[in-house]
C-alpha cells in the first residue's frame, strides 16, 4: 500500500510540473496485476487522451471498464463507455460491449438497442454474422418482440443456418399469437416451414435448437450433387405483412451512429431494422440450407448389413 501511494505521489508531482509522460511511466508501474485499481485506467486514459494518443487512451478505457465489471460495477463499466463516446473514441464493438453491460445491469430495453445499433453497424460493412448474432442477443432479451425474431430468422436462414432461422421465425410467430395477430402467426410459421422443412416438429420434440445445430454438418462439405439440391432462401421472395421485405437493405451501406445515452425510446424497439436505409437489398446469397436431402430409400442390392445401416440412418434423420 505505502509503495503504491508514493508512485502516485510521484505522478502527480510530474503532472504539477507538467510532465505528462513522466506521469504516465509513473502510473503504468501500478497495473502489474489483476487487481490494479480500475481508476488508474480511467486516470492513463485521460492522460493519453490529453497527450493525442486517442487509440492508447481507448484502450486503456477499455481496460478500465472491463477492470469494473470484474469487480461487480457494472454501473461505472457503463459510465467509462459512455465517456468514451462522449470523447469520440467509440467503436462497434464497444456499442455491442454497452449492449452486454446494460444487460448485466438488468436494464434489458438498453441493452436491445444497444444489440440493434451493433447490428445495424455490421449490416454496413457487410458483416452479417456478426450482425444476426447480436440480434439474436436482442430478441432472447426482448422475446415478445415478434419483429426481432422475424429478422434474426432471415439473417440465420441467409447465413446458411436454416434450423436456427427456423426457429427464430417460430418464436416470432407465437409472440405474434400472444397478441392477437394470427395472420402473421400463420404466415411466419408457412416461412419456418419452407426454411426449414419439419423444424417445427424438432422444436417441440428438442426445445431451444442452438444446441443442436452447432453439431450439424458443414452443408458446404457435403457432396456437390447433394448441395445443389438445397435451394438456399431468396431474399425477393421474403415479404411481411404490408408487402416489404423482411430482409430489406440487410447488406446495404449506412455509417454507423451510436446509441444516444440516457433514456430508450420503446418506439426503436418495434421500429424495423434498417428501415430507413434506401438501396436495395443485395439478391445474391452466399451458402446454403442447414438442411441436406433426404437419404435414397432405394438400397438396390446393397448388402443387408448396409441396408440396416441406411435403414438406421433414415430413422436418426426422421427424429432430426
Amino acid at each position: 500500500m505505502e509503495k503504491t501511494l508514493e508512485i502516485k505521489r510521484r505522478a502527480q508531482k510530474r503532472l504539477q510540473a507538467g510532465d505528462v509522460d513522466g506521469a504516465v511511466a509513473e502510473y503504468e508501474k501500478l497495473l502489474g496485476s489483476e487487481e490494479a485499481d480500475p481508476y488508474v485506467f480511467v486516470t492513463l486514459g485521460d492522460l493519453l487522451f490529453k497527450k493525442g494518443q486517442r487509440d492508447e487512451a481507448g484502450r486503456r478505457y477499455r481496460e478500465a471498464a472491463q477492470s469494473y465489471e470484474r469487480t461487480g460495477l457494472i454501473k461505472n463499466a457503463i459510465a467509462v463507455c459512455k465517456k468514451m463516446v462522449r470523447l469520440g473514441l467509440e467503436t462497434a464493438d464497444t456499442t455491442r460491449y454497452l449492449g452486454e453491460l446494460h444487460a448485466q445491469d438488468g436494464l434489458t430495453s438498453e441493452a436491445t438497442v444497444y444489440f440493434i445499433q451493433f447490428a445495424d453497424h455490421s449490416l454496413s460493412v457487410g458483416e452479417r454474422r456478426a450482425a444476426a448474432d447480436a440480434l439474436d442477443r436482442a430478441a432472447h432479451l426482448t422475446p415478445e418482440n415478434p419483429h426481432t425474431w422475424e429478422r434474426v430468422g432471415e439473417l440465420w436462414g441467409l447465413e446458411g443456418e436454416s434450423l436456427r432461422g427456423a426457429q427464430a421465425l417460430l418464436k416470432a410467430a407465437d409472440a405474434h399469437e400472444r397478441v392477437g395477430q394470427a395472420k402473421d402467426a400463420e404466415r411466419l410459421r408457412t416461412r419456418a416451414e419452407e426454411m426449414h422443412p419439419g423444424a417445427a416438429d424438432m422444436v417441440r420434440q428438442n426445445g431451444d435448437v442452438s444446441a443442436l445445430t452447432a453439431k450439424m454438418p458443414d452443408p458446404a462439405s457435403a457432396p456437390d450433387d447433394t448441395r445443389d439440391r438445397v435451394a438456399p432462401p431468396s431474399v425477393s421472395t421474403v415479404s411481411t405483412a404490408n408487402g416489404r421485405s423482411a430482409v430489406e437493405g440487410l447488406d446495404s451501406r449506412q455509417s454507423f451512429v451510436p446509441p444516444a445515452a440516457g433514456a430508450v425510446a420503446r418506439e426503436a424497439l418495434d421500429a424495423p431494422l434498417g428501415g430507413h436505409w434506401t438501396t436495395a437489398p443485395t439478391q445474391a446469397v452466399s451458402g446454403h440450407d442447414e438442411e441436406t436431402a433426404e437419404i435414397d430409400p432405394s438400397t438396390g442390392d446393397a448388402p443387408a448389413d448396409v441396408q440396416a445401416l441406411l435403414s438406421r440412418a433414415r430413422e436418426f434423420l426422421s427424429a432430426g
